[in-house]
């Protein structure tokens, strides 16, 4: 999880609770079909050299994502035998679950990315919120606890 999420324990309890596939979970905010860019000058560029597909694997965003215990040294062995991604999302939860492991990746339906610009009035039901700061993570959890 990046530094600048705020995570709903509470509500991320309740969902792990609810899988029934833990041993081998990959989730989060879905992509399921995401083009690769190519604009040089672009933040998100990658080179074909690098990657020779149009479209990347299906992957859970960056900035929060779940993976079970069980499924980790396996990511972790495969990643020792893959040449290095530049995204570590897509390489964590789209190449490697793609290309070695054969594992889907899951969708959290209450995941959502919101902006920290944007008035947040449903906090208790969501799961992370990305971007924000550590006076607002303060604010959403105070929300979380005293609706």
């Amino acid at each position: 999880m990046d530094h600048d999420v705020f995570s709903n324990v509470p509500l991320m309890v309740q969902h792990l609770r609810n899988l029934t596939d833990l041993p081998h979970y990959i989730g989060g905010q879905l992509n399921p079909h995401s083009p690769a860019v190519r604009a040089i000058d672009d933040k998100w560029f990658t080179p074909w050299e690098l990657y020779p597909e149009d479209y990347y694997p299906p992957y859970v965003d960056g900035p929060c994502y779940f993976l079970s215990g069980a499924v980790v040294p396996l990511i972790y062995g495969a990643a020792l035998k893959e040449k290095l991604f530049h995204f570590e999302d897509i390489f964590i939860t789209g190449l490697i679950p793609r290309d070695h492991l054969h594992l889907p990746v899951q969708n959290v339906s209450r995941s959502h990315i919101y902006q920290t610009e944007r008035l947040v009035t449903n906090v208790k039901d969501l799961v992370t919120i990305h971007p924000t700061s550590p006076q607002k993570m303060y604010e959403y959890y105070n929300l979380t606890v005293n609706p």
